[in-house]
């Protein structure tokens, strides 16, 4: 079993150099949120505990039961705050990302679902930060981004003899959040990979995957415009000898 806690704070002086705000930023007081933009610094936060829990030789016997591990985090972003000397976290936009995986010699399954979605306030979306919570170009925090929702699976097989690996993995992604979003989005996925193992001298093949990709993307506005697109990706890794 595994807890863990994390907190990430972008900030902007009002002048000269953030030092002197260093405890404001890291250690907020009650009130600081709603005084940054007269006294400042200016801040975006992040806040999220993870849990996570793995075990071994489970009794199931259809499924993958040598290992396994599931996990949960939940976090959100501009969170305020609160409670007994104001070290209780009050999340203005609250998010979950929730998976499974089993793992066995021979197969491999898994699964995630992830959800941004709060009907008031919008992932990303700061005052003070009109770029979004990113630094950079990198975000800060999970990639799907604001109104964001998604199911993911993957499924892998080796098979006894060959030193190959089969994978599946299949997608679906939606983005909605009225009036806050211009529109709704939706993408479809499905990828197949073949993935070379390493011999039995343990060195990695040249060639270590090769993925098909099918997608599909369905953008609709507000105003009953729609837009639609589909298309088919070939990628392949090779190492260096």
């Amino acid at each position: 079993m595994r807890v863990a806690a994390t907190h990430t704070a972008m900030a902007a002086a009002e002048e000269g150099t953030l030092w002197p705000d260093l405890m404001a930023i890291n250690f907020p007081i009650i009130g600081t949120t709603w005084l940054e933009q007269e006294v400042g610094p200016a801040t975006d936060r992040l806040f999220a505990v993870q849990f996570e829990g793995r075990w071994r030789d489970a009794p199931w016997p259809l499924l993958p039961s040598r290992a396994g591990r599931v996990w949960w985090e939940y976090g959100g972003t501009d969170f305020l705050p609160s409670g007994p000397a104001g070290v209780v976290p009050q999340i203005s936009a609250p998010a979950s990302v929730v998976g499974i995986a089993l793992y066995d010699p021979a197969w491999d399954l898994s699964g995630e679902y992830a959800e941004l979605r709060h009907d008031k306030v919008l992932w990303y979306s700061n005052s003070s930060f009109p770029e979004g919570y990113s630094h950079e170009r990198w975000l800060m925090g999970h990639a799907l981004g604001g109104s964001g929702e998604s199911i993911t699976g993957t499924l892998r097989v080796r098979p006894s003899g060959l030193k190959v690996e089969f994978g599946l993995e299949v997608a679906h992604k939606s983005w909605d959040m009225p009036p806050r979003t211009p529109g709704s989005g939706e993408r479809r996925q499905v990828t197949l990979v073949l993935r070379r193992l390493p011999g039995g001298d343990g060195k990695q093949p040249r060639l270590g995957t090769l993925n098909l990709s099918w997608f599909r993307e369905d953008v609709r506005g507000r105003r009953g415009d729609e837009a639609r697109g589909e298309g088919w990706r070939v990628w392949a890794t090779v190492g260096m000898p």
